[in-house]
Order: structure tokens, then sequence, then C-alpha cells
């Protein structure tokens, strides 16, 4: 039995490494990432060159709330056809850093259910990581304070929780700090 993960963490907390690790020792896993989708439809959309930094750094400002509800379907069609033939990974985050603060996309209650969610897995990191990670490679993505730092990542967890009640599903929260390997052995032993 094939089986949907929702994988979710502030930003720096380590998705997009982790995400291509698990894929790399996971045959037929099906990963829906979620960011590079977007930036897909939006070079389309806009007929021109769009990366994470854009997205990124622009967000709310290029993204509508439309954006996000097309995408949101491409995403179900994507899992529902996906899941016949192996684990599907959602690699995503709701929680954006913005200008005036911060934002949540979250998925509605019609959209969370239509994906069939079996776990939710939530990566975290310190929030002296997270600001070091940022600081190192920003890749687009605002300078964050410590305290800025542990707001995303509550706010991504508390948002995870509540998708966990909905779907009624465990939500398996992850330490990035530990050593890499160990912790994809343990979420590749969560896909067996």
């Amino acid at each position: 039995m094939s089986k949907v993960i929702y994988l979710t963490g502030a930003p720096a907390s380590g998705k997009t490494t982790t995400v291509d690790e698990i894929e790399k020792r996971k045959e037929s896993l099906f990963v829906w990432r979620y960011s590079k989708r977007l930036i897909e439809y939006m070079e389309i959309k806009y007929r021109s060159a769009f990366s994470h930094e854009n997205l990124r750094s622009l967000s709310s400002a290029a993204v509508s709330a439309q954006d996000i509800a097309d995408l949101d379907v491409m995403m179900i069609d994507f899992i529902r056809d996906s899941r016949a033939y192996g684990d599907v990974i959602i690699d995503s985050h709701a929680i954006s850093y913005e200008v005036y603060g911060f934002r949540s996309t979250s998925f509605s209650i019609n959209v969370i259910t239509q994906l069939q969610i079996n776990e939710i897995w939530v990566l975290f990191a310190s929030p002296e990581t997270i600001v070091s990670r940022t600081a190192v490679e920003s890749k687009g993505r605002r300078i964050v304070t410590l305290e800025e730092a542990r707001m995303m990542t509550e706010l991504q967890s508390s948002l995870a929780l509540t998708y966990g009640v909905v779907c009624g599903c465990p939500v398996y929260f992850f330490n990035t700090e530990i050593p890499q390997l160990e912790m994809y052995e343990r979420m590749l032993k969560r896909l067996k």
C-alpha cells in the first residue's frame, strides 16, 4: 500500500536536501515539489524566467491566491495518478516571510482531504541553525532573526498539527541537526 507524505518545515530546515536524498534511496517514489511546480506555473503564466530566488523574494507580490488554487488542482491530480505506482511526497511549506511579517497559504479542508495524506513529516532545526543556514546560503530567502526563525518553525509546526487532526494521521518531527544518514534511514523505514 503506497503512502502520501506531506513533508514540511520552515525555510532552511533542510526540506530540499532531504527530499533529494530520499528520492535517491527509494524506488517508486513520486515527489511533488510545490515551489518547483509553482515556478514552472509562473513561467508559463508570465512567459518569462522565474526562479526560486524570485519566488522567495517577491512571494505574495507575484503569486496570487488564484495561482495557488490552480496549482492545488494540479497537485491533487498528480497525487491521484502517482499513488497507484508508489509512495508520494509533497514537499511544501505554507508559511512565507513577507515584508510585513508572515503569511500562511494553507490548504483548504477540501484540498487537504482530497490529498489523502497518510503521514506528515515536519523538519526542524534550532533557530540558531536556521539563521546560520540562511546567512551562509540565502538563495533569495530573507535573512531572519532568531525570533523570526523560531516563529516560522512554530507556525509551520502548528499548521502541520492542524493538518494531522483534519486528516486523522500522525505527525512526525525530524530534527535535521542529527547525522543526516541516520535521519534518512528513519524516514525510509516510515516508507516501508
